[in-house]
């Protein structure tokens, strides 16, 4: 399967992070799969428009993305990065489709919100964030807290531990 990176950012598409992550994993397509940024024109044009120069780049809902995943309906022969805004979305995909390839999920960017706390300077939860990350773990995955390629990763559950909220 050709599926090389699943990150989860809620800033999707952006500068340095998704030109680092492309670059490390000679990514040549990006799926964002959100069902609300799948259904707003507005924000899939400014994603399309902020796509790294020749990479594909669809935007699709979490049952598209099954349905893509299951039915293998996608090009084998490039290297895919999947971006999620949240670990919900995530995990919809990811138990009712096993990626064998990825044992792991980058844990890269959430903003602060009322309600969240900040586990680093970069990522926020709150109870059903907390909930959603058990549940990926449970399905098998790592969850590696690392904004570029070059930066040391760090175990993002354990950061959550550390924070008491596992």
């Amino acid at each position: 399967m050709p599926i090389k990176l699943i990150r989860i950012d809620d800033r999707y598409i952006h500068g340095q992070v998704t030109v680092g992550w492309v670059s490390a994993y000679g990514i040549q397509e990006i799926w964002l799969v959100d069902d609300k940024l799948a259904t707003n024109e507005f924000l899939k044009k400014i994603q399309l428009a902020m796509a790294p120069p020749g990479k594909k780049v669809e935007i699709i809902t979490i049952q598209e993305a099954i349905e893509k995943l299951k039915n293998k309906n996608y090009d084998a022969s490039k290297n895919i990065m999947i971006i999620f805004a949240t670990p919900e979305s995530c995990r919809k995909v990811l138990e009712n489709v096993r990626i064998n390839d990825v044992d792991w999920i980058n844990v890269g960017q959430s903003g602060w919100k009322e309600g969240k706390i900040v586990v680093t300077k970069n990522f926020s939860v709150d109870e059903k964030d907390v909930e959603e990350f058990k549940k990926l773990v449970d399905l098998g995955y790592r969850l590696v807290y690392q904004m570029l390629p070059d930066e040391k990763p760090q175990d993002f559950y354990e950061l959550l531990k550390r924070k008491g909220l596992t």
